[in-house]
């Protein structure tokens, strides 16, 4: 019998097989797994927007962004793999936040 599990190039990962969703996971992208070589030196990237996901203080940072006009911030963090396509401008990348620090 054969295996109802979507499958998308053979690959039978969590990100591929929920609900239909076509990224790449971090299985796909391992240099292992795609017969790329490590790059040695990362490539240089730009970037002009991005979401966050804000855990503790997610309320009183909603009820201060009512009445002001926003909050700077610093974040460092890994990129770990692709979320989405290439749509011809940018493609949104998954990453695990090491640290935030909001400025005054």
């Amino acid at each position: 019998m054969a295996d109802p599990t979507p499958s998308y190039g053979g690959c039978k990962c969590i990100c591929h097989t929920q609900a239909g969703v076509m990224h790449m996971g971090p299985c796909c992208t391992r240099p292992e797994s795609t017969g790329e070589r490590l790059t040695k030196k990362p490539p240089k990237i730009t970037s002009e927007f991005a979401l966050v996901d804000i855990l503790k203080g997610r309320k009183a940072l909603e009820k201060y962004l009512r009445t002001s006009e926003g909050l700077r911030f610093t974040m460092e963090g890994v990129l770990r793999y692709p979320f989405g396509n290439d749509d011809g401008t940018s493609i949104e990348f998954v990453a695990d936040v090491t640290s935030l620090k909001v400025h005054p």
